[in-house]
């Protein structure tokens, strides 16, 4: 693992912008600690810095590419493509995710902690049951065919139990049908490594970014629900 100020050699080839989208990803506190202190070298520090984050990321939201990538997920769209707002997008669903992400980037990132926190102590969507812990985590399942294969990586919000469930399923899938390709013969193994060491992955004691961004669209979307037709 880098330290601070190895990841400060790193990051100081990258102008701001890049700099800024490099630390909308899931990132180590020293990572997080050097990208604030390089913004800070660059004048840019509490209310400066936050302003600066939310226009280079509307920025990229509303942003559109030349590639047939999706712009929200940055899938390749092979069909079904959706136009909206010059945009490109694989799914209503990354449309809507798209949308309810900008209004995000207004919302007080303390209302979003603490619904955060709130879904996390509260019933799973799932199967609504009440005492466990709310997280969002990870599955991945393939899926392959002489040439063909497909990947899939997606997010629950759930409990234990029902992610446990969720992850099973796609484990098996991806035992059973995820070898029959080159690709998938050396791809699958990555698949089923990747969801054993999320199924490990023991939840920490406050919500975690996945579920912090669960919750900022959420309230995104109450947001828009209360505004007027």
């Amino acid at each position: 693992m880098y330290t601070k100020e190895e990841f400060k050699q790193r990051f100081r080839a990258m102008d701001t912008e890049e700099l800024i989208l490099n630390a909308s990803r899931p990132l180590t506190d020293e990572a997080m600690e050097a990208t604030a202190e390089i913004l800070a070298e660059r004048g840019l520090t509490g209310d400066a810095a936050r302003e600066k984050t939310k226009e280079v990321i509307r920025a990229r939201l509303q942003g559109s590419g030349v590639t047939r990538n999706c712009d929200y997920c940055g899938a390749t769209i092979a069909q079904g493509r959706i136009a909206a707002d010059g945009q490109k997008f694989c799914s209503q669903r990354c449309l809507t995710g798209s949308k309810l992400s900008v209004v995000a980037l207004d919302l007080d990132p303390a209302a979003i902690a603490e619904h955060a926190r709130q879904l996390r102590r509260g019933s799973c969507p799932r199967c609504a049951r009440q005492g466990e812990i709310i997280e969002v985590r990870k599955v991945q399942r393939m899926v392959s065919v002489l040439v063909a294969s497909i990947r899939d990586r997606y997010e629950v919000c759930c409990c234990r139990r029902c992610y446990d469930k969720e992850l099973r399923s796609a484990s098996i899938v991806s035992a059973v049908f995820g070898w029959w390709s080159l690709k998938g013969l050396f791809g699958n193994v990555a698949v089923l490594m990747d969801n054993y060491e999320e199924w490990q992955r023991l939840d920490g004691r406050e919500p975690s970014a996945e579920l912090t961004k669960h919750a900022s669209l959420d309230l995104a979307r109450q947001t828009l629900a209360r505004e007027p037709a």
